[in-house]
């Protein structure tokens, strides 16, 4: 018999990596087991889960009222793996972000999710991050933290959806994040191609008929410039030196009409007629988008 000694900072900590380690040694957690524990001291918990590895199944220690912060990524990623959870001791709150977390389609019965925004760190949010990845508004670590990058991924969200495009998940938000689809591009094409949608202000990505990625722009606004003119286009120059547009991609043979990124995006038409995206988003496009690429602005 080889025995294992794994030992973290507390008892989420190592709870935490028992299940990681049977994991790693090829078993699956097809069945999880929530128990309820405090923080340094929760030995059923730490009893159990060996058990439940030897049986393909993993011990979910967690305080009576939460989730630990440290667990929620792992259950995020193990969702489609998991067939079953047994529950024993958790209130119901914990019980319910446990089902949130396991991809539930359905609003969790006696549970009313929070308003979250810029600076929360919560399950709720671990949750959100990965649905806006599934549905093609994100991408980055899932680790339930509400930066930058989430709330540009909600003003994608609420665009797309036609909600209120303030970047906060509140009330109807969530409603429609449950029951909502990956957006669908207005052309069904082979090979890839951007759409940019002037109404909703968003840029779609779009490979093989299925759209990639979902980006919040900021298109051209007779105040400023020009609207932006509807058309079809093609990527036809590139650069990676001006200052003032970042790695513009321009979809004219002759003037400076271009996607590019900028330090600021409203969501809201504001650019002088180009299309503004996220810097970091420009960042991936810009690596992704050959010259040739065809545009469609509508």
């Amino acid at each position: 018999m080889t025995t294992k000694v794994l030992s973290g900072g507390n008892g989420y900590h190592t709870a935490a990596q028992v299940a990681e380690y049977a994991v790693s040694e090829g078993l699956h957690c097809s069945d999880v087991a929530v128990v309820t524990g405090y923080d340094g001291w929760c030995p059923w918990g730490l009893t159990i889960a060996p058990y439940l590895a030897l049986d393909k199944g993993l011990a979910l220690v967690v305080a009576a009222d939460q989730v630990p912060a440290e667990t929620a990524p792992l259950l995020v990623g193990w969702a489609n793996d998991i067939r079953k959870v047994d529950f024993s001791g958790p209130s119901p709150y914990a019980c319910e972000s446990v089902k949130l977390l396991l991809g539930i389609t359905g609003l969790p019965s006696g549970s009313n999710f929070a308003r979250v925004a810029t600076g929360a760190r919560s399950v709720e949010v671990c949750w959100l991050e990965q649905k806006l990845t599934d549905l093609s508004h994100r991408r980055g670590a899932v680790d339930g933290v509400f930066d930058k990058k989430t709330y540009q991924a909600v003003i994608a969200f609420q665009k797309w959806e036609g909600l209120g495009r303030d970047g906060v998940m509140d009330g109807i938000d969530w409603e429609r994040l449950l029951s909502a689809s990956r957006p669908k591009p207005k052309h069904i094409l082979l090979g890839t191609w951007i759409e940019v949608n002037r109404a909703r202000q968003v840029l779609l990505y779009c490979r093989n008929g299925v759209v990639v990625r979902t980006l919040p722009a900021s298109t051209g606004s007779p105040r400023v410039g020009i609207a932006t003119p509807a058309g079809t286009y093609t990527i036809t120059r590139e650069n990676t030196w001006e200052r003032v547009r970042y790695k513009p991609l321009y979809v004219r043979k002759r003037g400076v009409l271009a996607i590019h990124g900028y330090p600021r995006v409203p969501p809201y038409p504001a650019s002088h007629g180009c299309m503004r995206i996220q810097i970091w988003d420009m960042d991936d496009l810009h690596a992704l988008v050959p010259v040739g690429t065809r545009v469609y602005i509508y």
